[in-house]
Formats: C-alpha cells, structure tokens, sequence
C-alpha cells in the first residue's frame, strides 16, 4: 500500500502546470450611431438558441471580459457561443440587439441606435489599428 502511495506522489509531483497562453478569440464593436446608448450599460449576452430566448451575460473570467466606452466595444473570451445579443439602456429603457451571429477568431460588428432600438451588423471589413487603438484607449 505505502508503494503505492509512494509512486502516486512521485507521479503527481512530475506533473507540469501548463499556463493559459493560447490565443483567444476577440470581438470588436464600433458605434455608427451611438445615440442614446447608455455605455456604461451594455452587456453582452451569450445564447443557448438561435432565437436567444435563454442567454447569460459573457462572465469576466481571467483575460476573458467585455467592456465599452465613448468610441465602442472590446471582448475577448475563452470562446463564444455561435449567437449574441447585446443589451443596454437606451434613453434609459433596458433594451437588447436582435441575435446575431459570430464566428471564427476575430469578429467585427457596427451598432447604431435609432429609435430606442439597438442595430448591430457585421462591419464590411476588419477595423483599422487606428479604431481598435481608439475602442481599447478608453478600456
């Protein structure tokens, strides 16, 4: 019995710790049309169907966080569900995006507000260094 103790512990101390250096997939949003966006509100949600009818908001988890300020959003993550949603106050009603769909390492998205309903769709091309440099200089 004590051997085979032995040889678990021998076994378990010759296991290397391996850190979390992989490359994580990011989401960039820029505002066309801010409006009345509340900033400081939005959040955005994780799906579990198509339709987004059962969503979580993406947890900040270590380097995983989602964040906004004047000039847009930043997000990296673990991974992302296939469809998103973003929610936030509009003239100070909660309101959410329709759901929407993501895919590969890097997506980028333009919101605008009109309405008192938030639009997002798929930018036509990735952003600039200039425009990530300016959604990341207020994070």
């Amino acid at each position: 019995m004590m051997k085979i103790f032995t040889s678990l512990a021998l076994l378990l101390i010759n296991i290397t710790a391996f850190a979390d250096i992989g490359p994580k997939p990011t989401q960039y949003y820029q505002w066309k049309q801010k409006g009345l966006i509340d900033h400081d509100s939005v959040q955005l949600l994780q799906c579990k169907d198509s339709e987004c009818k059962e969503s979580e908001p993406l947890q900040k988890l270590g380097p995983q966080n989602f964040s906004c300020c004047s000039t847009g959003c930043y997000s990296l993550a673990y991974g992302y569900t296939v469809v998103s949603q973003l929610e936030a106050k509009v003239d100070g009603r909660v309101t959410k995006s329709k759901p929407f769909q993501t895919e590969g390492m890097n997506n980028y998205f333009e919101v605008s507000e009109a309405k008192g309903k938030i639009a997002v769709r798929p930018a036509k091309k990735e952003f600039t260094a200039e425009e990530i440099a300016k959604i990341h200089s207020c994070q």
